[in-house]
């Protein structure tokens, strides 16, 4: 999945992208990024509570299957994802285009256990297009018709404040926010619930498209 990732950099020469990934390991195997939570813009906050990490036990292929029988109440959301190109020191706030290499269209399937936790996170093909953050439109469908949609500014935070926000937060943890790493910035519009036999695809202006198949 992540080596996918890596041929958005074909072209400029970049084979050796993931050589300094700067994943730390976990009891569910190495974090390959995080999910942001609206409230990092803030000064004082809960690492545990404000940031998820992603690892690759979660992520699915685009228009791949995901089961959902087992989880009390699965929901879906659309996010941005975004491919980091260099190291975020948490210093001071950064710009997104000195920092972000790739966005990419993201479906993530929440446990539904009364916790915002990834069942899964379906990535779509990566574009080289940094500024789709702020003018992004995205709708999700569910088994052909629209049933959520939103904007890019719906995210409520700029994207670089965040990643400063957090990477400050990961530094205390003797942790980091690297190269490498891919980090969702967030859910475009209010969660939809999901059951067996769904197929969801989300639609995002300006980068594409990704689906996941729900089974039981």
């Amino acid at each position: 999945m992540l080596k996918e990732l890596q041929s958005a950099f074909s072209r400029n020469g970049s084979h050796d992208f993931f050589s300094d990934s700067g994943v730390i390991a976990t009891h569910t195997g190495p974090v390959v990024g995080y999910v942001l939570s609206k409230s990092l813009i803030g000064i004082d906050f809960d690492i545990d509570d404000s940031l998820e990490p992603i690892t690759e036990r979660v992520l699915v292929e685009d228009c791949g299957v995901v089961s959902v029988g087992s989880l009390v109440a699965p929901r879906v959301e659309t996010h941005i994802g975004v491919l980091l190109s260099t190291r975020v020191s948490g210093d001071t706030a950064v710009r997104p285009d000195e920092c972000i290499a790739a966005a990419f269209p993201v479906l993530r399937v929440l446990t539904g256990n009364g916790e915002a936790i990834s069942a899964a996170i379906a990535v779509g093909s990566p574009s080289l297009r940094k500024d789709v953050l702020e003018d992004s439109l995205a709708s999700l469908n569910r088994n052909g018709s629209v049933v959520a949609a939103g904007e890019g500014a719906a995210i409520g935070q700029s994207p670089g404040s965040a990643f400063a926000a957090i990477a400050r937060r990961l530094v205390e943890a003797d942790q980091a926010l690297s190269r490498g790493h891919i980090v969702l910035t967030g859910s475009i519009h209010r969660s939809v619930p999901a059951r067996p036999g769904d197929h969801f695809r989300c639609d995002v202006l300006g980068l594409g498209s990704v689906c996941i198949r729900c089974v039981d």
